[in-house]
């Protein structure tokens, strides 16, 4: 089984860091993580480049996401909620599906594999993750997954660490046991 990871957060050692690090603990097979923060990736400009070929014209990391998705048999995406959504490199990343989206117009419509997926959420203060969920499952739907596990979300990080919520910590479990049930 082949993971990719999509990390979103800015900090390597914070509250998302504790919920991907219980779900990498428990995931089988190989893990390749892609760390938002630390890779290249520019949002769509809506140059259209895509509507008439294949492709986007930027050249920059989201060339490793488009091949990583070629072969990977489940995909999480670990995000921080800032104004009740992913972070914004979670955002740029989405906005360049717009490739994918564009191929049906020009009848040569691009379709990843099927796959498992699921979320993790960390955040603190009192906005919910309803939000933060819907867009990164219309992301990952964009990515080929079909079947999601259940959401983890560390809420409330101001006043419970991730690493110190046990329920959060739990349903990082759960969702690796269901993408391991994809082998």
């Amino acid at each position: 089984m082949k993971t990719l990871l999509i990390n979103a957060s800015p900090h390597s050692n914070g509250d998302t860091s504790a919920l991907i690090q219980a779900l990498i603990a428990r995931l089988h097979g190989e893990i390749v993580s892609f760390e938002c923060y630390r890779r290249n990736v520019s949002p769509c400009v809506d140059c259209r480049r895509c509507l008439r070929e294949p492709g986007c014209a930027i050249d920059d990391d989201m060339r490793f996401i488009f091949e990583s998705l070629a072969d990977a048999d489940t995909v999480v995406l670990a995000s921080p909620i800032y104004f009740s959504l992913p972070t914004p490199p979670a955002i740029a990343l989405m906005s360049r599906f717009q490739t994918v989206y564009a191929s049906r117009f020009r009848k040569e419509k691009i379709r990843f594999p099927e796959k498992r997926g699921g979320i993790l959420l960390t955040g603190g203060g009192s906005g919910g993750a309803d939000s933060a969920e819907a867009v990164a499952k219309r992301l990952l739907r964009a990515a080929g997954v079909r079947t999601f596990g259940e959401t983890v979300v560390s809420a409330r990080t101001d006043h419970l660490p991730a690493r110190a919520d046990t329920n959060a910590l739990a349903a990082a479990i759960r969702l690796a046991n269901f993408l391991n049930a994809s082998q």
